[in-house]
């Protein structure tokens, strides 16, 4: 049996009509798409609307997985009344899905954050806790992409640490010298965005950074990005553009304007610009290594859109994304099928658990961990063995 255990923290939601509704673009129609699970999928994760049951995708991941492989793994849910207790030492791996510690520190109170922060640091957490980090802290992704020659927004980033007391009139003179009309603000481990704000280049503008600043900090946020403000950003003229990519190959890609309007985009050859360039900045992406082997990665989703001289940029990247799917959108179920996205996920959750299980650590070779199928050491030995006996045979022989 494979022990699977999934974070799947989202009751805070359920309460709420209001939190549902505003979250739609995360449900899934279970009446249309996947009905055969309505009557295994527990009351407490469905809403009810228009005769018709939703969830969210990281529920119907969970039971579909459970559905479709129940005689070859045994899996155990982290939700919000268990996660103080639950025992994960029998765990294969921990999948966190859409509730990463970028959500867990936006959505739990600071008691309940400190007790689930230990599940981010199991050897076991998938994606492995350094490929959480790289991609967690904006500022570790942003700086690495800009040294491999990945354009970004001209960024500033400062940390929640001394180093910006001792600092803070140089900083301003940076920001001052900047040759920007609008500046944008938030925070690193900032979510849906909150705390996010646009402030003009003005006399003031030392002020309301420095006040800023002092509020995010009190509020325990890591740190801050300062960027240059993108004209026409998410606008008709300028979208944002979500690039999925699921078991490590292109899936699909989602078109946002105003934060309200989403399209999906399938197989179109007017976009084949934006997708080449997310598998550019996906190929770049360091390896997902969990108790030093590397796996591959389940679900990344890369932003990108335009810059204020027309050059793709990257805007952010996420390991734990919403999949973005118009709920009430009545095509949405025929595009689900087509893409069979559900499926692919949970294919991908057994053949990782199996590549885990399966894949020893061998050595370092230029700093790079390389790993072997256990199968295939065994035919190794198996060989070297019978030329060592083919050798002493021969030897034999000679005499």
């Amino acid at each position: 049996m494979l022990n699977i255990v999934f974070i799947n923290i989202i009751d805070e939601y359920i309460n709420s009509e209001n939190n549902i509704i505003e979250k739609k673009y995360n449900l899934i129609n279970i009446s249309e798409y996947k009905k055969e699970l309505i009557d295994i999928i527990p009351d407490k994760y469905k809403f009810y609307k228009d005769n018709n049951f939703y969830i969210f995708p990281d529920t119907l991941i969970i039971y579909n997985t459970l559905n479709k492989y129940k005689n070859l793994v045994n899996i155990v849910e982290i939700n919000s009344v268990n996660f103080k207790n639950i025992n994960l030492n029998n765990s294969d791996l921990i999948f966190t899905l859409s509730f990463d510690k970028v959500e867990a520190f936006n959505s739990l109170s600071s008691n309940n954050y400190i007790k689930i922060y230990k599940i981010f640091k199991y050897k076991n957490l998938y994606p492995g806790y350094n490929f959480q980090n790289f991609i967690n802290y904006k500022n570790i992704y942003l700086n690495y992409l800009k040294k491999n020659n990945i354009n970004i927004i001209d960024s500033i980033f400062i940390l929640n640490d001394n180093n910006y007391k001792n600092n803070e009139n140089k900083l301003m003179d940076i920001i001052n010298n900047k040759k920007w009309k609008k500046i944008i603000v938030k925070p690193i481990f900032g979510q849906n965005s909150c705390h996010f704000k646009i402030l003009n280049k003005n006399i003031n503008i030392d002020t309301e950074i420095k006040t800023y600043i002092k509020k995010i900090f009190f509020l325990k946020f890591p740190g801050i990005i300062i960027q240059e403000y993108i004209e026409n950003f998410k606008k008709k003229d300028n979208p944002e553009y979500s690039i999925y990519f699921i078991n490590e190959k292109y899936s699909y890609t989602t078109m946002h304007i105003n934060n309200n309007e989403i399209k999906i985009l399938i197989n179109c050859k007017k976009y084949e610009n934006l997708i080449n360039f997310g598998r550019k900045v996906f190929n770049l992406l360091p390896p997902n290594i969990i108790n030093n082997v590397i796996l591959k990665k389940l679900i990344i989703r890369i932003d990108i859109a335009y810059d204020n001289n027309k050059k793709l940029f990257v805007n952010e990247i996420e390991f734990a994304p919403n999949l973005c799917f118009p709920t009430y959108d009545n095509k949405m179920n025929n595009i689900l099928k087509e893409l069979n996205i559900i499926d692919k996920i949970s294919d991908g959750i057994i053949e990782t658990i199996i590549d885990y299980k399966n894949k020893i650590y061998i050595k370092n070779i230029n700093n790079y961990k390389i790993y072997y199928n256990k199968n295939y050491i065994l035919i190794l030995i198996f060989i070297i063995f019978c030329l060592i006996l083919l050798f002493y045979k021969l030897k034999k022989y000679k005499k």
